[in-house]
């Protein structure tokens, strides 16, 4: 270690100016010589108007050794020991970094306690690894998914019926590695064990697509597999029918330029786009939810509006997994068909690839990924996402780009704006997005909408705007949230003097009881 030691020197003169300087120094300061040379040694070193109190050339106590801490403009740290030496009219000062044997010596304190604990923890773990051990095999055998147990030399410990059923495996596996089961000889590119931060893979094995999630538990792999062939079969048909309606979009735009030679072609074609609006309108109003969920301590509300036969909004309750309630709400850019092919497609992936994922960042990554392999258009998705974890009162959200989830906050007979960065889905892949936590208490409402809402304006081209909206939920703050969205459409009514809007409107309410 003593060859690590570093050494700083500098010399000053009788008025505290710096005549010389180390290029370790320098180095240290991140600074050039030229720019230390001249500087008085307290003011680069502490930024002091003044000799420092205990400077030992004021109290001429050249003998002694001082300690102290310094931390440089350019973020270096450094805990140092100094020697002063005099010689005629100048002070040669040496600065030995102690800030590495200063560490060592902390750590070596603990060292032994630290070795001790160790000792006695993994004796603990080993004990309860057994125990759980067991557990896992016996609540694998019972889950609707196929799942295998692997520990850290790659071995299969246990996998269940479900498992082997999937992948066609009907002889039983002993002392065989976890890669052959997906058809490796050595192990995965995408293994857990090297790629710590690995928590999902997709996989095709034999005929079948699967979505594998990893947990990992000290010296253990739990691995899930859920079949999603159907779900990427059904994603394919919605891509290819969004590739025909784009084919038959350029065709009525060529059809469009000769438009008065055409014109009783178009109304024929025009009633034949119109009635397979209507069917996208049916076809799309059957993915919305039904009825909103049921839950002890909670009450919702939603209004969903459509300014044509099919549209670009999308919201959703979906069950993420046991006491933990996924609620979506998106806007797909532009209107009619394809806006509403989009959202189809978004309702999939939802549905398809949010199955136990309680972490809202987590699931517009997963979402953003797939929608940007599929989308062949300039169109892109705003989201926001948050999970209602039931027993906790709490919800974890995420955005992609979409407006501000407005927050009543009984406590403080205020709304606030949830904000949370996260760009829009669809158009850059591998992107992370922001994930925030709030706790609800009695009487506090979330208010999800989408742009249609704020943006809409009435004849003197004044839009209905955030304030107006404020307001409203705080009037209306004591009513069940599906009263409370009553009262302010009726108000944007009053607004506008209009029956129909020119921007899709949707709403979601959830107040905690």
């Amino acid at each position: 270690m003593i060859d690590e030691f570093k050494t700083s020197l500098f010399k000053i003169d009788n008025d505290f100016k710096i005549v010389f300087a180390s290029d370790s120094l320098s180095i240290f300061l991140g600074i050039s010589i030229k720019d230390i040379i001249g500087k008085s040694c307290y003011s680069l070193l502490n930024q002091y108007s003044s000799p420092c109190k205990f400077c030992p050339i004021v109290g001429n106590k050249f003998e002694l050794k001082y300690y102290y801490e310094l931390v440089s403009d350019n973020g270096n740290y450094g805990y140092f020991v100094a020697n002063i030496t005099k010689s005629e009219d100048k002070y040669l000062i040496s600065m030995l970094d102690m800030t590495e044997m200063r560490a060592y010596n902390r750590i070596n304190k603990h060292q032994i306690k630290e070795q001790e604990a160790v000792i006695s923890r993994l004796k603990n773990e080993l004990n309860f690894n057994k125990r759980k051990l067991a557990f896992f095999e016996r609540s694998l055998d019972n889950s609707q998914a196929g799942a295998m147990f692997v520990d850290r030399d790659y071995n299969i410990i246990h996998i269940n019926l479900k498992l082997r059923k999937l992948i066609s495996l009907e002889i039983v596996v002993v002392n065989s590695k976890c890669y052959n089961i997906y058809g490796y000889d050595s192990p995965c590119h995408f293994c857990p064990w090297t790629n710590v931060g690995k928590e999902r893979q997709a996989k095709v094995i034999g005929d079948i697509s699967v979505v594998i999630e990893f947990t990992r538990m000290d010296h253990y792999i739990l691995e899930i597999f859920r079949d999603v062939t159907k779900d990427l079969s059904y994603i394919k048909s919605i891509k290819e029918n969004q590739l025909l309606l784009i084919d038959k979009q350029r065709q009525m735009e060529i059809l469009n330029i000769d438009l008065i030679e055409t014109n009783d072609k178009l109304k024929v074609i025009q009633g034949a786009m119109d009635d397979e609006l209507k069917r996208v309108g049916y076809i799309q109003s059957s993915l919305l939810p039904k009825n909103n969920p049921e839950i002890d301590g909670y009450d919702f509300g939603v209004v969903f509006i459509s300014t044509k036969y099919a549209s670009g909004d999308y919201y959703d309750f979906i069950d993420a997994s046991e006491g933990n309630l996924g609620i979506v709400l998106a806007d797909v850019s532009g209107h009619g068909t394809p806006a509403a092919v989009i959202m189809a497609m978004t309702r999939a992936i939802m549905r398809s690839y949010t199955l136990g994922v309680t972490s809202s960042s987590s699931v517009l990554s997963m979402v953003n990924e797939v929608l940007c392999d599929n989308i062949y258009t300039k169109d892109f998705v705003t989201m926001f996402y948050l999970v209602l974890n039931i027993e906790n009162d709490t919800i974890n959200y995420s955005s992609a780009g979409h407006h501000p989830v407005l927050f009543y906050d009984a406590s403080e007979f205020m709304v606030k704006k949830l904000n949370v960065s996260g760009l829009l889905l669809g158009i850059f892949k591998e992107q992370e997005y922001e994930e925030k936590v709030l706790t609800l208490d009695t009487g506090d409402i979330l208010f999800l909408y989408t742009d249609g809402l704020v943006e809409v304006i009435n004849k003197h081209d004044e839009q209905y705007g955030y304030d107006r909206l404020l307001s409203k939920i705080i009037m209306y703050s004591s009513l069940r949230p599906q009263d409370m969205i009553n009262e302010i459409m009726q108000d944007v009514k009053d607004f506008t003097s209009l029956e129909s809007y020119r921007d899709d409107i949707t709403i979601v309410a959830m107040k905690k009881g």
